[in-house]
């Protein structure tokens, strides 16, 4: 897929598609996304957990809304329930056996690697078998798309199938997977995270209640500065992609540990210690790794970095502005950002302005991938 190569192969896709999460389009997707919420709500969110008291784990239930929102947004498609429950599991059984956590290594770990030898292990077929249903999936969106009469031509799968600098269908669907996977699950974990800091941090909650109810319209509340601090806060300390991306230098660079700086070599690095320590050099060439969670969370930049503490970006420091890097950076960064803080901003301002979340259970933080909490047990009550 895109996703894993350099040159024509990434650049003529980011080419062609970048028009799909355009502010023109973007508009079209908000009306998507509300859409799908306003049916959540009155077919789960409501008779499941507000009238019948019933714990929600808002992490589960988002990736319900999240998955119908990028099938119907980027590719015009309506998921029934039984094949959002069956691309849902089979891109999960995927994962767990090509992304094992640390835990499940181990030495049939390292057998399931062995193409001879693979076969023989259950959840290594099981795997694979879901990896060929999320292709076919794909395949059958492509083939849909080619069926209209007359097609939306501002989605995402217009774009793909459009491109003719792609090979085959085959590489459509590879990158077609790439883009749900991307866009589902983690845009999914980001709200649960909110929803349950929130319900943590009532006077948070309260304070971002009052600050929408003021709002005079949804354009304006879905650029509350309040919102964008609490969103902006979830991100720094739950980044779904925490793990962080890395990149190829394509110059020689110089690190002076005397003024935490990082400068082309043979340019200027600042002010120097009465005893400078000697710099490191990092040759072009060289993969550097930039793991996001450590980075969001360093306490010479963040006060209390641990602390869910939205008001500290009312007054952000330049710092603080660059070290935030839950969507990457450069010509490589998250190409559907624009949707993620979309998706965010219209269901938290809907959810938080009608619905109050009391915390049961906050759960536990797991990483496969993706950073999302499991287990989390909200009570969700109407707003009187």
């Amino acid at each position: 897929n895109f996703f894993a190569h350099n040159g024509h192969r990434a650049s003529h896709v980011r080419k062609a598609t970048a028009a799909t999460f355009s502010p023109k389009n973007m508009n079209r997707m908000d009306g998507i996304i509300e859409k799908v919420l306003e049916k959540w709500i009155e077919e789960r969110l409501e008779p499941l957990y507000v009238q019948s008291g019933t714990p929600i784990d808002v992490d589960s239930e988002m990736v319900v809304v999240t998955t119908d929102v990028i099938f119907q947004a980027a590719f015009d498609y309506s998921l029934s329930l039984e094949e959002r429950k069956d691309f849902a599991s089979s891109i999960r059984s995927a994962l767990k056996v090509y992304f094992p956590s640390s835990a499940q290594i181990g030495l049939n770990g390292v057998l399931k690697k062995i193409p001879v030898l693979s076969s023989v292990f259950s959840d290594v077929r099981k795997a694979s078998r879901g990896s060929k249903k999320c292709l076919d999936m794909c395949h059958k969106i492509i083939a849909e798309y080619r069926r209209q009469k007359s097609p939306n031509t501002n989605t995402l799968i217009h774009f793909i199938v459009t491109d003719e600098d792609y090979k085959s269908d085959q590489e459509r669907a590879r990158d077609l997977v790439i883009y749900i996977f991307a866009g589902f699950e983690t845009t999914a974990h980001a709200i649960a995270w909110t929803l349950v800091e929130l319900a943590k941090k009532t006077k948070e909650q309260d304070k971002l209640r009052k600050a929408l109810m003021t709002c005079q319209s949804r354009e304006e509340a879905r650029h509350c500065s309040q919102l964008k601090n609490v969103t902006r806060e979830t991100l720094r300390l739950h980044a779904p992609a925490a793990l962080g991306s890395a990149r190829q230098l394509e110059q020689d660079l110089e690190y002076e540990p005397s003024t935490n700086t990082l400068t082309p070599r043979g340019a200027s690095a600042g002010l120097q210690d009465e005893e400078p320590k000697k710099p490191f050099l990092f040759r072009k060439g060289t993969v550097a790794f930039i793991p996001f969670y450590l980075v969001m969370r360093n306490h010479f930049i963040f006060h209390e970095p641990d602390e869910f503490l939205p008001g500290r970006w009312d007054d952000a420091s330049d710092d603080m502005l660059k070290a935030f890097l839950p969507f990457a950076a450069g010509r490589r960064n998250c190409q559907g950002q624009a949707l993620a803080n979309s998706e965010m901003a219209v269901i938290l301002d809907r959810l938080i302005s009608k619905y109050e979340f009391c915390l049961l259970d906050e759960g536990l933080a797991d990483y496969m991938v993706t950073l999302k909490v499991v287990g989390s047990k909200l009570i969700v009550k109407r707003i009187q």
